[in-house]
Parts: structure tokens; C-alpha cells; sequence
């Protein structure tokens, strides 16, 4: 038995990855990048869109806000791009770049370096991969996470030229802390499930040569970074067998984790039926620049006037 999810990608030869929320989210896409290009033989590029001061980095500038990360690039405090191709080189011996798109972009912009890159590889599928579940929001949710990257990258992306337009949010549990709620959430699968938009959902076993490789990456930003990512280390431990309030940086500690199987989840979806429920998606197709869809958001938000869905406590 097979999920939807890797018929759909059957479909595709030359795919784009990026990360939608921007910071780490791209590693989660490392899995899916190399069971695409070593497993079914697919041409893939990576992107981000990046927390990084680029300009700074020493990377080439190849478009409007859009840097060619490679392994030789300047070290900075906070790099998710570089230290992913150093990684990628010392671990594998896989040369390759990571396009990051700068974060003042926003939807407009941000859309013309997706056909960019398009273009220039002659690319058919778009691929999101969003580290936690904020990317599956309908915007009638009383608290929505840190919706603001999610949205900007996806409105963006399914109004690109590719042919196919996916998304893959992995981190079930982990944006509670960031407002999630995920009664709210588990609804929306099933609407969209009902729109014929999910894919299914699949796990990320550290038996998995794609799931070892995710761990050694893991741990490899976790030494080598002055910022640990909390999504990354969460949904290692968990497919280690962390159960709880476990926590593996300090970054978190004073709050409450709730580190649980279901973290490892891939859920899986067709972009255009989550983008289609987005109330506000209207309101950020033309933004120029990331505040402007932060902006957007909030007045879609007053507009509601509180007329939200309530969070809900899952009853199990």
C-alpha cells in the first residue's frame, strides 16, 4: 500500500524544495530530497526562504533577493542554509547550493523567484516543507502560530508556474507552544480531505536510511549552531523514543514539551485546496514585502472581529 503522496510525486522529473516558514524548516525537506534523488533518480533543487542576513554571507546574488548558498560560504551565527551544504558535503559528499530567498520578500516578489529558479531549471513541481503544522490554517482559527512565513511562501508558491504544487508539514504537537491548536488543525485535514486535497500522512523511522540521515543532520547543526533548531531536536528525539516533557536545548526550557510519536508524521497535501480555504489569501497576492503581509493578516484578523473558531481540547 502506497499514500497518494508518492503516486503525486511519480508525476514529477525536476522538483524544487523549499522551506516555507523559513529558518529550518528546509531540513525537513533533506529527507524528501534525498529519497527523490537517490531513490527515484528526480532532479531536485533546494530553497528557503531565509532568517540569514544574506548580503553578508558572500553568496552570489543570482536575482531579486535571491542568494546561491554554497559549503564555501561566510559563517555566520545563524546560517541554516550553509550549514546544511557543509553537512551535506562532509556526510554524503553531495555538492550542491541552497537558494535563499531574502525575508523582506514578499508575495510578489517572493513569486518571481520561484519562477526564477522555474525557469532557469526548467523545474514541473513545487515542494513547501513546513517544520510544524501552522501551514495547514484556514484563518477563522482563534490563534493561527507564526502564520505569517507559512502564508507569504505558500500564496506565493501556488501562484508560481510550476505544473504540481505540494506541501509537507512535519511536527505535530510542536507549535502548541506558538498558538496551534490542533483540534483546529485535525479539523482541517478533514476538510480537506472532503476537497480532495490530502495526500496522507506517513512517518519518519530512524530505520529509514532518509530518517538516519535526518538525525546525523540533526546533531549536526545542533554542535556546529549558535541557535538549535527546537522543531528539529523535537522530532529527533521523538523518533529516538523520547516521550514528554523532554527537552534538548536550552532555548525551550520554562515552557512545557510534549515530545510524542506522532512528531515524525508527514502530512501531506495539494497546495491550491489549503490556499483555496485561506480566508486571507486575497489580501496577500499583491504584498511587495514581508511586512506588508504581517499587515494583511491583522486586518483580516480585526476584520473577523472575533468571529473565529474556539480552541478545543482534542477529546482522547
Amino acid at each position: 500500500m502506497q499514500i497518494p503522496f508518492f503516486n503525486e510525486l511519480a508525476k514529477g522529473e525536476r522538483f524544487l524544495i523549499a522551506g516555507a516558514g523559513g529558518g529550518y524548516d528546509i531540513t525537513h525537506g533533506i529527507p524528501l530530497y534525498l529519497y527523490l534523488t537517490k531513490t527515484l533518480g528526480k532532479e531536485v533543487v533546494l530553497a528557503n526562504f531565509s532568517f540569514t542576513e544574506l548580503p553578508r554571507s558572500g553568496a552570489e546574488k543570482v536575482f531579486d533577493g535571491t542568494y546561491k548558498i554554497t559549503k564555501d560560504c561566510a559563517m555566520l551565527n545563524y546560517f541554516p542554509e550553509n550549514l546544511i551544504c557543509q553537512w551535506l558535503w562532509n556526510h554524503l559528499k553531495i555538492d550542491t547550493s541552497i537558494y535563499a530567498f531574502d525575508y523582506e520578500l514578499g508575495v510578489q516578489p517572493l513569486r518571481q523567484a520561484y519562477n526564477y529558479l522555474i525557469d532557469q531549471y526548467q523545474l514541473d513541481t513545487v515542494l513547501l516543507v513546513d517544520g510544524g503544522t501552522d501551514s495547514v490554517i484556514f484563518g477563522d482559527e482563534q490563534t493561527m502560530g507564526t502564520i505569517v512565513e507559512d502564508a507569504n511562501s505558500m500564496i506565493a508558491a501556488v501562484k508560481s508556474n510550476a505544473k504540481n504544487k505540494y506541501i509537507a508539514a512535519i511536527g505535530f504537537g510542536i507549535d502548541h507552544f506558538h498558538g496551534v491548536n490542533h483540534y483546529n488543525f485535525l479539523e482541517n485535514i478533514a476538510t480537506l480531505i472532503h476537497d480532495g486535497g490530502y495526500l496522507g500522512a506517513f512517518s519518519l523511522t530512524k530505520e529509514m536510511p532518509e530518517g538516519k540521515e535526518y538525525l546525523a543532520l540533526t546533531q549536526y547543526i545542533h554542535q556546529h549552531s549558535h541557535y538549535p533548531s527546537i522543531v528539529n531536536n523535537s522530532i529527533a528525539g521523538a523518533m529516538s523514543g523520547d516521550f514528554g516533557d523532554i527537552h534538548a536545548t536550552q532555548r525551550t526550557e520554562g515552557s512545557e514539551l510534549f515530545i510524542n510519536p506522532l512528531m515524525p508524521l508527514y502530512w501531506t497535501f495539494k497546495l491550491e485546496t489549503i490556499t483555496q480555504r485561506m480566508e486571507f489569501a486575497s489580501l496577500l497576492e499583491n504584498t511587495l514585502s514581508i511586512q506588508d503581509v504581517k499587515t494583511a493578516i491583522q486586518r483580516h484578523k480585526i476584520y473577523k472581529n472575533g468571529q473565529f473558531r474556539h480552541n478545543q481540547p482534542i477529546p482522547l
